[in-house]
């Protein structure tokens, strides 16, 4: 019962109802990721807000629950929808140590599965050693509700992507447009 009103939550945890952490969590909870330390439910409501703050949305993806004696494990993937993406810039990412956040510059176009690299922002070895480097995944999801205009728009916006008769989606080139680009590429 207690793990499915913690899923529940967090599936419907958004930036106006963040009062929703104190149903699951008490006020002297210790809340650990690979980033952060949190004592508090304060500092809880306080980092899900600064997580907000950056993105339209995020939900999370559970994995199986490990249940060991009388605690529970769950691991999840947090997906975060930021508007963006799509034509390039800078988002803020948590990282380890003194700086608790960073600024990764996202390229135009970045797709669904980029993984980027922030070297030594990572969690420093037990043994001692230079801090290890964070891996920042990239899941870009597709924007669904959207109103009447919106699709008018994305309608259009499609057909001027067809009349211009050029590949705009990497990941599905057909034989032709590839001998076309290896064709191109040999005559520039």
């Amino acid at each position: 019962m207690a793990l499915e009103r913690f899923l529940d939550t967090y599936q419907r945890l958004n930036r106006n109802n963040l009062d929703l952490l104190g149903a699951i969590y008490s006020e002297d909870v210790r809340f650990s990721d690979p980033a952060h330390s949190l004592n508090g439910l304060p500092a809880l409501r306080d980092y899900f807000a600064e997580l907000y703050a950056n993105v339209d949305t995020i939900t999370f993806d559970f994995a199986e629950p490990h249940v060991s004696g009388d605690q529970v494990f769950v691991q999840w993937r947090m997906r975060l929808r930021h508007p963006r993406l799509n034509r390039g810039g800078e988002v803020e990412v948590p990282v380890l140590g003194e700086k608790a956040r960073e600024q990764l510059k996202i390229p135009e176009g970045t797709q669904s599965g980029k993984v980027f690299r922030l070297r030594g922002k990572g969690i420093r070895p037990v043994r001692g050693g230079p801090q290890g480097d964070l891996m920042v995944h990239v899941v870009v999801e597709t924007p669904v509700g959207l109103n009447k205009r919106q699709k008018e728009l994305l309608r259009e916006f499609e057909t001027n992507l067809r009349d211009s008769k050029r590949s705009h989606s990497p990941r599905e080139q057909g034989w032709m447009d590839k001998a076309r680009g290896f064709f191109d590429r040999l005559s520039s």
